[in-house]
C-alpha cells in the first residue's frame, strides 16, 4: 500500500470494481428497486400536496414542495454511494463486506449523510444566489430582445457572451463543489466521522492539491462519459447488426424506424446497467483517491501495514497454541 499517481489510482479502482463486481452489482439492483419505491412514495405525497398547494394559489408552498422534491432525489441519489465505499473500503483493511452489509451500512447512516448534504447544500447557497440573480438578469435582456426583435444590438450580444461565460462558470462551479466536500462521505462512512468533522476531513485532505484533486474529478467525469457512451455505441452497432440480418432474411423495414423503436425500448435497460456498471465507479475511484490523499499527508499506509503484521502474527500464535 503506497502512494499512487493519477494513473495508479484509475488501475487500482478499476481492480476493485472487477475484484468485488458480484457485490457491487447485487448493492446498485437492490438500491436501484429502492430508489423506485421511494420516488413513486415520495411523488405521490408530494403530487397530493401541489395539488393542495395550486388550489391555495399559494407560489410560495409550491415552490417548497418543488424544493422538497429536488432534495429528497439529491440525497436518495447521493446516499447510494455509502454502499459503494464500504464495499471499497474491504480492498484497504482487509475486511469482507459483502452486499447485505453494504446495504444495512447505508440505511444506517442514511440520515446523517442526508445531513451532511443538506449543510454542504447550504454552504454552497451564496454561489447559488449569484448565479440565480445573473441568470434572473440574462433571462430579463433576453426576453426584452425577443419581443423587440433587436438581437443585433451590442447589449444583446454582450449578454449573450456573458450567458456562455456564465454556463462555463456554473460548471467550474459544480467541479470545484463536488472537489471540496470530495472526501466527506469517505470520513463518515471509513472513519464513522460526524457532519462537521466530515467536512473539516476533506477540506484538511484537499488543502494544498485542490487544483489536482480538481483536475483528477474532471478526468473522472470524463471517463464516465465515454463509458456511457461506449455503451449507447455497442447498442447501435447491435442494432445495426440486427437491422443486417433482417435484411439478409428478407424481412423489410424501414431503418430509421427500426432504429428509433430499438433504442426506445432499450434506453431503459441502458440506463439500469449504466446505473449498476458504471455510476460506482466514480465513487469508487474517488474512494481510492480519499485513501492515497491519507497515505500522503497522515501515513496512513503504514498504519495499515502495521495493522495487517498484527494481525498475521495473531493468526500465527493462535496456530501455534493449537
Amino acid at each position: 500500500m503506497n502512494i499512487m499517481n493519477l494513473s495508479e489510482v484509475m488501475d487500482r479502482s478499476l481492480a476493485v470494481l472487477k475484484k468485488y463486481f458480484k457485490s457491487f452489482f447485487i448493492y446498485s439492483l437492490a438500491w436501484y428497486i429502492f430508489m423506485i419505491v421511494a420516488f413513486v412514495v415520495v411523488g405521490i405525497i408530494c403530487g397530493i400536496a401541489l395539488v393542495f398547494a395550486v388550489k391555495s394559489s399559494s407560489v410560495i408552498f409550491v415552490g417548497a414542495i418543488a424544493a422538497v422534491f429536488v432534495i429528497f432525489a439529491i440525497i436518495v441519489s447521493l446516499v447510494s454511494n455509502i454502499g459503494i465505499i464500504k464495499i471499497t473500503e474491504q480492498d484497504f483493511n482487509g475486511e469482507n463486506v459483502y452486499a447485505g452489509d453494504a446495504i444495512k451500512i447505508s440505511f444506517k447512516k442514511l440520515f446523517p449523510a442526508a445531513g451532511l448534504i443538506i449543510v454542504e447544500l447550504i454552504l454552497s447557497l451564496p454561489v447559488i444566489a449569484v448565479f440565480g440573480a445573473a441568470c434572473y438578469i440574462i433571462y430579463r435582456v433576453v426576453k426584452t430582445a425577443a419581443i423587440t426583435n433587436n438581437w443585433y444590438s451590442i447589449t444583446a450580444i454582450m449578454i449573450i457572451i456573458a450567458a456562455i461565460i456564465l454556463i462555463l462558470l456554473f460548471v467550474f462551479f459544480v467541479v470545484a463543489f463536488i472537489s471540496v466536500f470530495a472526501f466527506s462521505f469517505q470520513s463518515m462512512v471509513i472513519e464513522n466521522a460526524g457532519i462537521f468533522k466530515c467536512i473539516g476531513k476533506s477540506l484538511k485532505l484537499i488543502k494544498g492539491n485542490f487544483w489536482r484533486i480538481f483536475g483528477s474529478v474532471i478526468l473522472f467525469l470524463i471517463v464516465m462519459y465515454t463509458l456511457n457512451m461506449a455503451i449507447g455505441a455497442l447498442i447501435g452497432i447491435i442494432t445495426g447488426a440486427a437491422y443486417a440480418v433482417m435484411n439478409f432474411l428478407s424481412i423489410k423495414q424501414d431503418f430509421v424506424t427500426f432504429f428509433t423503436v430499438a433504442i426506445t425500448y432499450l434506453r431503459w435497460p441502458i440506463s439500469i446497467i449504466s446505473d449498476m456498471v458504471i455510476s460506482p465507479m466514480f465513487t469508487i475511484m474517488i474512494t481510492v483517491m480519499y485513501y492515497n490523499q491519507r497515505f500522503k499527508k497522515e501515513g496512513y499506509n503504514l498504519i495499515l501495514k502495521l495493522d495487517k503484521i498484527r494481525a498475521l502474527q495473531g493468526e500465527e500464535e493462535t496456530g501455534g497454541n493449537l
